[in-house]
């Protein structure tokens, strides 16, 4: 469960286009540092300024 980020910052969730199991987080406004601690709490990692990944791998993926 997610606490409540400030409320000028957005976060949108979507899959990510290539691999399924994982989730992008887009982080945007003006207290968009303060809202990337939320997602980073639950296992999401930054890997932009402004976007998080969370991926989880359950079973081998084909290569």
């Amino acid at each position: 469960m997610f606490h409540h980020a400030p409320a000028d910052a957005r976060i949108r969730f979507d899959l990510h286009p290539d691999h399924h199991p994982a989730v992008v987080a887009t982080v945007s406004g003006p207290t968009s540092d303060a809202a990337r601690s939320h997602p980073h709490d639950h296992g999401f990692r930054s890997t932009g300024p402004t976007t998080m990944i969370l991926a989880r791998i359950d079973h081998e993926e084909p290569h």
